[in-house]
């Protein structure tokens, strides 16, 4: 007896002390979410899902695990959110999306105090996308596609705007705040003059790679005396610095500095061979004697003036690879390769929750850092990305360790059961024919 009453009584510990964890983690939500569930409809009938804390924490539990929609439901009603079935929980999903948007937007952690400035007292932020593909038939590739596109503060070591479309809406500086003197990088996907010209009319910098293939570049601001870049980088030196201007629309031309670098033998001779077997694949005829060219080369295009050194500019494009590693850790963390197949909403939904609950670890990970300064440990040899991880696996523990608890094997069996019976009702059970005479 005694032994059973010191059983439950740890597990009402760890039960409290998971709700503690929870309330802690709803804290750092926006102060808004109930106002925002209702305006965004997120909220219908209050008679089935009461509160926006419990709704968010349960659509949590569908993000952070590999639950389907009938256990998810099971889970909910073990919690008391809500008895609900599946589709009623798929239609849920799909209705919080603008919900969802607006907290990803709102969870993002800013930190105004601080004034690391990394770049000749510049901040630096790194533009990308990065896509998801959706499961087609038979679970396997070629359903749809999903873009998250970002904005990474590289000076503040933080995610800056985001947003998540479909593969129709291109990658283009338009769909973000461009604040005034900021400095913006991106690679050549953002490569064009109109990009270039919307940095210009917010008073921004930009540096972005670029294909010359995709580029109207001339000597003049009338676009007359037309420039070859071809014949341009057809010189002994490793480097090539020059200003020019380049064509946006309608006839406009904005000035521009064009900085190149020459790779090394071996990067060179691997870049034309991705050029070449990428034009086998879009069945290419020929490929171009320019584009070959172009692949031996890291050629960027910059608003900055000759303040700033070619070396420097080049130096400054590398830590472009930031953004593409936090999409990394970002997909190796939620083990991403393919979402399920579903609708678009239904998958723009997934993807949200998965860049708030990344925020939300951001947090955590930013006041980890200002503990350890604190109590002055050696930060020589810390890895942001390490301690991002672990307290993100923290995260999804405590949001699946409240479902877990909350289930009663004895309450909650029926309920259950009627979530997670067999659909297929016109086909016999052999199981339940054998094992239980039905």
């Amino acid at each position: 007896m005694n032994q059973s009453n010191d059983i439950t009584e740890a597990g009402n510990s760890q039960a409290n002390a998971a709700r503690i964890c929870i309330e802690k983690l709803l804290r750092k939500l926006p102060g808004t979410l109930v106002e925002t569930a209702k305006s965004y409809g997120a909220l219908v009938r209050r008679r089935v899902v009461k509160c926006a804390r419990e709704l968010i924490l349960v659509l949590f539990i569908y993000a952070t695990s590999d639950m389907s929609l009938r256990m998810l439901a099971a889970s909910a009603s073990a919690m008391g959110v809500a008895s609900m079935s599946d589709q009623a929980w798929q239609k849920r999903v799909v209705a919080c999306e603008p919900w969802l948007s607006c907290i990803a937007k709102e969870t993002i952690p800013k930190f105004t105090n601080r004034q690391n400035k990394m770049f000749l007292g510049r901040s630096v932020r790194l533009l990308d996308g990065s896509n998801i593909q959706q499961a087609g038939k038979n679970g396997k590739r070629g359903g749809g596609t999903i873009r998250v596109h970002m904005c990474y503060d590289i000076t503040e070591g933080r995610m800056g705007d985001m947003l998540v479309t479909d593969k129709h809406t291109p990658e283009s500086v338009a769909i973000f705040f461009i604040e005034t003197g900021v400095i913006y990088i991106a690679d050549a996907g953002y490569g064009k003059g109109k990009n270039i010209a919307h940095i210009i009319s917010r008073q921004a910098d930009a540096i972005f790679r670029v294909t010359p293939n995709h580029l109207n570049l001339a000597k003049d601001g009338r676009g007359k005396s037309k420039i070859d870049m071809a014949k341009k980088l057809d010189i002994k030196a490793d480097f090539l610095d020059f200003s020019c201007y380049v064509h946006t629309e309608n006839r406009h031309y904005v000035p521009v500095r064009i900085v190149a670098s020459r790779l090394p033998e071996e990067k060179a001779l691997l870049a034309k061979e991705r050029k070449i077997r990428s034009a086998k694949r879009r069945q290419t005829k020929k490929i171009r004697t320019a584009t070959l060219v172009y692949a031996g080369w890291v050629i960027l295009m910059t608003t900055l003036d000759d303040a700033y050194s070619a070396q420097d500019l080049l130096a400054l494009y590398r830590a472009r690879w930031q953004i593409e590693l936090l999409f990394k850790r970002i997909k190796q963390s939620f083990d991403v390769s393919v979402l399920p197949a579903a609708s678009l909403k239904h998958s723009k939904a997934m993807v949200l929750l998965w860049l708030i609950l990344w925020s939300l670890t951001e947090q955590n990970a930013l006041a980890m850092e200002i503990c350890l300064l604190e109590k002055e440990a050696d930060m020589t040899h810390y890895s942001p990305w390490a301690v991002q991880c672990f307290l993100f696996n923290q995260l999804k523990a405590i949001v699946n360790c409240l479902w877990a608890m909350c289930f009663d094997l004895e309450t909650h069996a029926l309920e259950a059961f009627q979530r997670l019976r067999n659909h297929r009702s016109s086909r016999s059970n052999q199981y339940a024919v054998f094992r239980f005479g039905c």
